[in-house]
């Protein structure tokens, strides 16, 4: 646990750690280490862990997410799942790709998720665009359109995943939670086999 958790303490390599602590987090006991320096804030997975004088302060990391869609209640009914979820924020909201393209460039989410069909711009060419100004921003393609030729499209253009409107409730979080870890995901509806590369 100790040598994981050192790995994963950017900045800190190379300095003096102490074992502060325990906390319980999912049910499982973690040592939590750290120079003791106070108003230290110590990265460790999906978490972060701030090194006080006296105690170690937990808080769930904040994932920012820029949601598009030309339709008002699709993006009242998305942005309901994706903050649900503790910890997450819809840092911006657009109605067309046009304006998913500027947002994401100005706001700089983790994660955009795109409509498909949007006017101005569709999500795919939305996409390559937020792919070319914000490399580091992961798209994620919610659409009504469920067949595999659209998800090959979404992945050529740059989107790391896909998942269908019919599908949001069940599998919008999981893709999210997979994006924010820099892992692809791309849902398929049951009626269909395993997606070909």
């Amino acid at each position: 646990m100790r040598s994981t958790l050192l790995k994963s303490m950017a900045g800190f390599e190379g300095n003096e750690l102490a074992a502060l602590g325990q906390v319980r987090t999912g049910g499982e006991s973690v040592t939590v280490f750290g120079n003791g320096s106070p108003g230290t804030w110590v990265e460790c997975w999906q978490f972060r862990w701030f090194v006080g004088r006296v105690s170690v302060q937990w808080r769930e990391s904040l994932l920012r997410i820029l949601l598009a869609d030309d339709h008002e209640r699709v993006r009242k009914v998305l942005r309901m799942i994706l903050e649900a979820h503790a910890g997450w924020q819809v840092c911006g909201v657009a109605s067309n790709g046009r304006e998913a393209v500027s947002l994401t460039v100005k706001l700089k989410p983790d994660v955009a998720v795109l409509d498909l069909e949007m006017p101005e711009l569709n999500g795919l060419e939305a996409t390559r665009q937020i792919k070319e100004e914000s490399p580091e921003v992961e798209v994620l393609i919610c659409s009504m359109h469920d067949s595999d030729e659209f998800r090959r499209a979404a992945f050529e253009a740059g989107a790391r995943g896909y998942v269908g409107k019919s599908d949001a409730g069940q599998y919008l979080m999981e893709a999210a939670e997979a994006l924010s870890r820099h892992q692809a995901f791309f849902a398929r509806h049951p009626r269909h086999g395993p997606l070909q590369e």
